[in-house]
This record gives structure tokens, sequence and C-alpha cells, in this order.
């Protein structure tokens, strides 16, 4: 409906309310024209001027013009040799025939309102004298236009027939214009033309806008016109506002027609509902008003954008990668493939369209960071169609070569940037055999155990002996050498987790005494390995065969688990003749046994005393030590008893 029909339409609105409160400026103002000078005096806003009593309205510039055409140039209605403003006129004369003009209520029913116009202007029965019979032509045009608009919004459902008596400034065209617009009709562009317009002058008409493109009628764009323009144009716009629109998908920032995007981001398309959800849509990617949808119907079912349009035009060379764009919508718009949360910071862009690739490719496995600036699973990046696993990091975490040996056990070393643990493949761990020989715990700062491999046929074995201990005492273990030549000197390494005092178990051994007599003994601890050598200041020698050289005494203390068996192992060892020349030898390990169930008495053996300790322990005539309670109860139900008595008996017969 054309402005002219609105504001005609407001015109007959306003004039019903006007024949319906005596408080209208328009009676008021009739009332103090009727009034003689005696009583214009006396009464409360009236003014006696010219002769005339007039309204004292000095706001209403229009009742004081005497001539036609001065009322007319200022925009005021002249009528019955008065100038009046357009919204003081009352019906136009040529109406006062039509019955029930004075009781319309727009505001509560506005259907009713345009059904009394279809029935009282709609008939146009030649034979029909109708009550707009004495209207001029212009007014007669003016009602069909009228009749014309409520028809449509009575059969449509669709429009609010109380749009129709809008009267916002917008379909006025300003307070300054005539009410029927005939000085300024700007949407028709007939007095100015935006598009032959400068900036500087396009700016300054409301209906106007500047672009990329130069100026534009704001009509002639519709919403398209706010989508494109920059923040400081749609700020300078009066029919576009600049807002940031958040989503479930994210946020984003965008230029929209003033009113198009309600409190909560929705759209909002001016009536009571925002949306319908239940509308039936196709599922296509769609562009509506400078946005990307998913379905056929835009945002009319409730649906967000996901994203602005991508008009596949050319930017003039400012090429951005798919990798480079950080939010989910500009990467959909721009036609590339979002992996990951749906608000930025949560995901990466990808460009999808890069399918030149070969699956059949051999690769390395390491994450590799690829010229895309993403992450892929192997070294060749894309090119064996691998998808990308993340984005590169920005900053490198390490320099490519670099290793962490913090944990022998679990090394790292740098790749591009980051970290990647190298496999130890410890032989022992793998299942490698110790071909003739023996693996032996690692030195501290190593990871694997170590491969002592013994001689085909040695002419010397160096052997320990197995001991058993209780906590908190010594225990000795014997040191044997069977060689086949005389010993003129010799050197062994023997490593065990008894020296592992860092840990506060154990400690170091207490002393080493050697068996014979002319051999002097000197010892020292490296590494929480014992070196021990052996050697005669005399020219001593010993014995070919078996010979019992040496006792290495430990301290164990409390904090040794009962039950444990502690290895005793060679490391190296060295053998030399009377001449100084060396003999071959190996070592051969033993251990230490913390405990055994039935020694009683922690004497390495098992007997009678035993028994009898038992017995004081089973009928309470003595109490256990904690060492004594855990050797006598040999069958582990927390008590001593007959029991543990008999099991004892069977042990000491075998």
């Amino acid at each position: 409906m054309i402005s002219t029909t609105k504001l005609f339409i407001n015109f007959i609105f306003l004039s019903s309310i006007l024949f319906s409160y005596e408080t209208s400026l328009f009676s008021f103002s009739r009332d103090c024209e009727g009034l003689s000078e005696d009583e214009c005096v006396i009464t409360q806003d009236c003014l006696w001027r010219d002769g005339v009593c007039l309204s004292n309205d000095f706001d209403d510039e229009c009742q004081f013009i005497d001539n036609e055409e001065e009322c007319f140039l200022i925009g005021c209605f002249w009528e019955n040799d008065n100038c009046f403003r357009p919204e003081d006129n009352e019906v136009p004369s040529c109406l006062d025939d039509c019955s029930g003009i004075n009781e319309l209520n727009l505001e509560e029913n506005p259907d009713q309102t345009c059904d009394w116009i279809v029935s009282i202007f709609g008939n146009i029965d030649p034979n029909f004298e109708s009550c707009f019979i004495d209207c001029d032509e212009e007014t007669v045009n003016e009602i069909n236009e009228f009749v014309e608009g409520c028809l449509e919004c009575l059969q449509n459902e669709d429009i609010n027939c109380l749009e129709l008596f809008d009267q916002d400034e917008e379909d006025w065209g300003g307070d300054e214009e005539d009410w029927d617009g005939e000085e300024e009709e700007w949407e028709d562009g007939d007095e100015v033309n935006c598009e032959e317009l400068e900036e500087e002058d396009c700016r300054e008409f409301d209906y106007c806008y500047w672009n990329e493109e130069g100026c534009a009628f704001v009509s002639d764009d519709e919403n398209e016109g706010c989508s494109e323009l920059t923040q400081d144009e749609c700020t300078e716009s009066e029919f576009c506002d600049w807002t940031f629109v958040t989503t479930p998908n994210g946020f984003f920032e965008t230029c929209v027609e003033s009113n198009n995007w309600n409190d909560d981001g929705g759209w909002d398309d001016g009536g009571n509902e925002d949306c319908d959800p239940n509308l039936m849509c196709g599922p296509a990617l769609t562009c509506l008003d400078g946005f990307l949808y998913p379905t056929t119907c835009g945002p009319e079912n409730c649906d967000l954008p996901i994203g602005p349009c991508d008009n596949g035009e050319d930017d003039g060379g400012n090429n951005v990668l798919c990798s480079d764009i950080n939010n989910p919508f500009e990467c959909i718009g721009s036609g590339c493939e979002w992996v990951g949360g749906n608000i930025p910071g949560a995901g990466y862009c990808f460009d999808e369209s890069v399918n030149d690739c070969d699956p059949n490719l051999i690769c390395g496995e390491a994450i590799t960071c690829w010229e895309d600036n993403f992450l892929y699973p192997t070294t060749c990046g894309p090119e064996n169609c691998d998808l990308p696993i993340g984005p590169c990091e920005d900053e490198q975490e390490c320099m490519s070569g670099e290793v962490n040996n913090e944990n022998p056990c679990n090394p790292q070393e740098c790749f591009d940037g980051q970290w990647y643990e190298i496999v130890i493949d410890c032989a022992e761990e793998m299942g490698v055999p110790c071909e003739n020989g023996e693996y032996v715990d690692p030195p501290e700062g190593e990871c694997c155990s170590i491969c002592i491999e013994y001689d085909n046929e040695p002419d010397a074995t160096l052997y320990l002996g197995n001991a058993t201990a209780i906590p908190n005492s010594e225990v000795s273990i014997p040191f044997y050498i069977n060689s086949n030549e005389p010993v003129g000197g010799l050197q062994f390494e023997i490593y065990s987790s008894l020296h592992g005092g860092g840990s506060g178990n154990f400690v170091n051994p207490s002393s080493i005494e050697s068996m014979i007599d002319c051999f002097n003994t000197e010892y020292n601890v490296i590494d929480n390995s014992l070196l021990v050598i052996m050697f005669s200041l005399e020219g001593c020698t010993i014995d070919a065969g078996e010979n019992y050289v040496a006792n290495i005494s430990y301290y164990i203390p409390e904090s040794a688990n009962l039950g444990q068996n502690i290895p005793v192992e060679f490391v190296s060892t060295i053998v030399s003749d009377q001449f100084g020349n060396e003999i071959s030898s190996r070592g051969q390990s033993g251990s230490i046994l913390i405990g055994i169930p039935g020694d009683i008495n922690g004497d390495s053996f098992i007997n009678v005393s035993d028994i009898v300790l038992a017995v004081s322990f089973a009928i309470s005539s003595q109490q256990p030590s904690p060492y004594q309670m855990w050797a006598g109860d040999v069958n582990n139900d927390g008590m001593v008893n007959v029991l543990d008595i008999v099991t004892i008996v069977n042990m000491i017969l075998g």
C-alpha cells in the first residue's frame, strides 16, 4: 500500500477520534472561535485577536494564517476560509453523511474498522447513492485505494489490518512534509536520483546510502543494502544497525536492517511472533539477507544463520587460506570445511577440495606439521589422503634434534618442534635370551638390564653363596673362586639392590673379610656398585682349585621386607696369575633371603628350637617379635597355633 493510502487512512482514523472526544484540539479551537469578545477574554486558553476569538495555542501557527497560499506553504490545510494543522483537520465534509464513522474503534478491532470501510465505501453500483457522492475526484481515488487495502488485509490472514493505519514517521515522510506526500515522494526518486550523487551529497539524504559501487536508493537494495555496508557506513545509515549476533554456533558482527534482529540474536519480522519452527522446509543452504541458512526457509522456521553468504567473487587478490580462518561461520562461508567445536577457538578450518593424493604412499609414522599449517599423522601430510588431526602449534615446544633423557626408561626426542617418545627395546623385556651368560640389573642412570656373557671355557669362576637373614641384623655372604691356575690377584664388581642407599631401604656393605692370610682386601662403592680388589704384597698366590676367599657382610635394616629374595650379581670380573697375566674368568651371582618361614629363632636353620618357641607363642607364655610372628605363622592365618607347630615338624622331618 502506498504511503498516500496509509496517510488517508490515518486521516480518517484520527478524524473519528476527534469526533469521539470533546477534548480534541480542533473542537477546542472551534469553541473559542464561537465566543464573543467578553466571553473569549474570560475563557481559559482562548485569545481575542483581530475581532476573532482564537485558541491560545501558540504552538499552532497555522491558525494565525489568514490566506490560503501562505497556509499551504507552511504545510497546513485551508478550509472554510481558515487555516488548520493537518492533524487538527476534521473528516472532509463530503463524508458527513457516512453513518457509523464516529463509532469506529481502530485500536480494539482493526478488522471491524476495515469491514466498515469496505461496506460503506466499497459499493460502486451506479444506482446506489453513496455517502461520499459529494467528494471530489482526488478524495474518491484515495477512498478506492483505501478500500483495496482493507480488502487485501481481510482476505489474507498474514496481513494485520492495523498496519494499514500505521502513523510512523517513516510512512508520513517526516513532520515537515504534507500529509499526502505532495511535497516529497522520495521513494519514487522523482526529485533526487541517488545514483547520480557524489559521496558527500549522498550522505545528506536519508533515502540514499553510499557503498563501494556508489550511491544507491535504500529501497533499491532492500535487505541486501545493509548487509553490504562496512561498519562505518552501517553506523551512519538511518535504516541499518551494526550488531553482534550471538547464536549456539558462535557469534559474529554484521550490518542488518534496523529492528531485523531481536535482543536474543534471533530474526524479528516485526510481528508478534519471530518465526514458526513447524514450517516444512527443504534441506539446502540458502542465502537470505546476506546470511547462509541450512534450509530453504531461511530464518522463518527459527533456524539461526550458519555464516555469511559467499558471493564467489574475487576480493582483489586478498586471498585468505582456509587455515587462516578461526571462525566457523567465516570458514563455511568461504567454502572451507570446519572440523571440531562450533565456536571460535574450539576447532579449525581447512580446504577439503584439495584431493590430489595417493592413499597407497608409504609414509613414516610421525606427526608432521605440513605447509598448510595442519598436523598430519604421517610424514606424507595430506599427500596420502590423510585428514589433518589438528592445527600446527604456533610456538614450538622444542628444537628439532633435542633429546630429553630425564627418565632413561622413557626418553624423548624433538621432531618439528614436538616431543616424541622413544621406545626402549630392552632385550630382556623383549624376551631376548642372554646367550652363554645372564642378565644383571643396570647401573643407575641406565634403563635396560645387562647381559653378562660367560667365557666359553673360563679358567676361573668367581661365585657367591646364598644366605638368609632377618631384618635389623648382619649377614655374611661367602665368596669363592675356582681356578685352573694359581691366582696372584683378582678384581670384581657386584651390584645389588642392597646398595640402593638412596631409597633408604638398604645400606652399603659393612665389611669384607679376607679368608687368605697373605691377601689384602680393598673396596669402594661407586654408583651403587661394590668394587673389590684382592692382592698380596708378599707375592702369595691362591692355589688352583676351589678356595673360600672372603666373607662379604651386609647390614639388613628393619625396613627390609620379610620373604624378599635380594639378588647379588657380578657385573665384571678380572683374575690375574702371579705374573700379571689375565686368567679368563666369569662370575656366578648369589642371593640373600630375608627370613625363612619356620626359622623362628633366625639362625638360618629349622630345628627343634623353633618348635619350642612356637609352642610358647601358641600357649601365650611368650610374646613373639614381628619377625618371630612372621616366621612362626607358616600357614599365614594371622596366629601361631598347633597348625603351625605340626607344619614346622613336617619341615624338620623333610
